[in-house]
């Protein structure tokens, strides 16, 4: 996989699915739980700020800001911990998440793509056929700022009279991005064009005879199931979403200009040399080998 960079401040949507699509995220007090108090964790490891996060049975969405350019270890966190607890829950020992398919970090840089993909994570069930609306979702479906509350799984996860060191309570918080303008505007107008996109779909569904399987359904599903639907594959993972092209050309380029001089570093690191820089947005050979890092001078005279 090719080095992609990390920078501060920028918002992504994280996307992870389940090896073979299977169930293995489906609704329940005691997964939903679970997710909540991962999140909690990662969030507060990473330093992310979360704006909105969709756990679907086989995959999730989540909207963040990556305030301190800690997005992979958001990321590791998160999965490790899911898939570590919650192969427990299922008393399995097999891989959790999809091994073809990698995390998918999309740079949101302009407030359209991040509006759009908002609406896109909050559509997710009903556009999936699994609920007629959004908040009948029974799994964790997050977007309204404030805290969100959780306790520790009474699984995996060791109690302090046990020897754990897992704090009993979490909490994190959820925040609109400020680009987005005023929160109440926001979130009327992110409402309403939610409803209207659930009643098109119903009204499109209905049109081919089609309803929808329903909450209660849905969480009596074997967690070893896997969606009817053909697995969509494609070798590409997108890394941004940018609907301006002229803006979405000058971050390719600045991803391709990366790249060279990423791997102009690494042949003269592996050539001997010392004291190389790699370019700045370098997370992980910064991170845990202490590379030096080249930070441009953007001081004016």
């Amino acid at each position: 996989m090719r080095p992609r960079p990390i920078f501060q401040n920028q918002t992504y949507m994280v996307t992870r699915r389940t090896t073979q699509r299977q169930f293995l995220l489906r609704p329940s007090k005691a997964i939903n739980g679970c997710i909540k108090y991962c999140v909690a964790l990662a969030a507060e490891k990473s330093g992310v700020r979360l704006h909105a996060l969709v756990f679907m049975s086989n995959h999730y969405h989540i909207v963040l800001t990556d305030v301190l350019g800690k997005l992979p270890l958001f990321t590791t966190e998160l999965n490790r911990l899911l898939a570590k607890s919650l192969n427990v829950y299922h008393d399995r020992g097999e891989n959790f998440w999809a091994g073809h398919v990698q995390p998918s970090h999309v740079l949101l840089p302009e407030r359209a793509d991040i509006y759009n993909k908002l609406l896109y994570l909050l559509n997710n069930p009903v556009e999936a056929g699994l609920v007629s609306k959004g908040k009948d979702w029974p799994g964790v479906r997050l977007y309204v700022p404030g805290k969100v509350h959780c306790k520790r799984p009474k699984f995996y996860f060791r109690s302090e009279e046990e020897g754990g060191r897992m704090p009993k309570k979490l909490s994190f918080e959820l925040s609109l991005p400020e680009v987005l303008g005023s929160k109440k505007e926001v979130l009327r107008e992110l409402e309403a064009e939610v409803k209207a996109s659930e009643v098109a779909i119903g009204n499109k569904r209905k049109s081919k005879g089609l309803g929808f399987l329903g909450a209660k359904v849905v969480k009596q599903q074997a967690v070893t199931s896997t969606p009817i639907s053909k697995e969509w594959s494609s070798s590409i993972s997108p890394r941004l979403a940018c609907a301006d092209k002229w803006r979405r050309a000058e971050l390719l380029q600045l991803f391709k200009d990366f790249q060279v001089a990423y791997k102009d570093a690494w042949e003269q690191l592996k050539s001997g040399f010392k004291n190389v820089e790699f370019p700045l947005g370098t997370y992980r050979l910064a991170r845990y080998s202490g590379v030096t890092i080249d930070v441009p001078d953007t001081s004016t005279a």
